[in-house]
């Protein structure tokens, strides 16, 4: 707009949702204040956000507390709770239990990592990983990816849980999960996982708020994280030559 005329603005009658899906030409969300263990769903082909109310699946009451998160895996619609993980298909519609020890916390330290999708919870770092041979949601179960860094993830109080975030970079085959240790929401300790080596490394990054990428003009991508101690941006791995210095940090001005 150039600030002339008149501008009008439609307000839809839908739910107050905080995570977005989309999977199969479908839109999914979640956590809706009256209905906290509801998932809406669009209709398909081809998705239509307007009549995201007009399809809902209840994923188990407010059993194991409240949706916390969406994800896809292995075309299977994923919603975490903190107790407890589920697979959600919504043709029947069903809801199905995962076989995994707990939920999971932070939506920010969920990624795809090969071909696992690696989270956050209670235990640690478990992943999700596809059984041979058996099909749908008794497919999927867990495994603990962080038996050798587990004293360092016990730090974490339940109160920050949320403050941890990750990033997964692809070339690097580096998950990056940093948290915090000090009780004060700034995740002031970093582990890397190498997904060829299975190795775990600990670095001491500056306070992370979250990870991201950006692309620069020569479509290369700069990889990014913010401060969680103000407003200082940070480029991370600027200069990877496997030179010994497996982490680069370079403050961005």
């Amino acid at each position: 707009t150039n600030w002339t005329g008149t501008l009008t603005t439609i307000k839809l009658n839908e739910p107050r949702c905080r995570y977005i899906q989309y999977l199969g030409d479908r839109i999914y969300s979640a956590w809706d204040d009256a209905n906290p263990s509801s998932m809406y769903y669009t209709n398909a082909t081809p998705a239509d956000w307007t009549n995201i109310n007009q399809n809902t699946v209840v994923v188990w009451g407010d059993e194991a507390w409240v949706i916390n998160w969406l994800n896809e895996y292995s075309q299977i619609v994923i919603a975490f709770k903190d107790q407890r993980t589920y697979a959600v298909n919504v043709a029947t519609p069903s809801v199905d239990t995962i076989d995994t020890q707990t939920g999971w916390y932070s939506d920010r330290c969920t990624h795809s990592v090969n071909n696992w999708l690696v989270f956050f919870n209670e235990r640690g770092i478990d992943t999700l990983t596809t059984r041979d041979w058996v099909s749908g949601a008794s497919a999927i179960s867990s495994k603990p990816l962080s038996d050798n860094v587990r004293e360092l993830t016990k730090k974490i109080a339940e109160d920050y849980y949320n403050s941890s975030c990750a990033y997964f970079i692809k070339k690097l085959n580096n998950y990056y999960f940093s948290f915090d240790t000090n009780w004060d929401d700034r995740p002031d300790t970093t582990l890397v996982y190498n997904s060829l080596t299975g190795a775990w490394t600990q670095y001491m990054f500056p306070n992370v708020y979250d990870y991201g990428y950006y692309i620069n003009s020569d479509k290369q991508r700069q990889f990014l994280f913010s401060s969680a101690s103000g407003w200082q941006m940070y480029e991370y791995e600027y200069w990877f030559t496997d030179d010994g210095i497996v982490i680069d940090v370079n403050i961005i001005s």
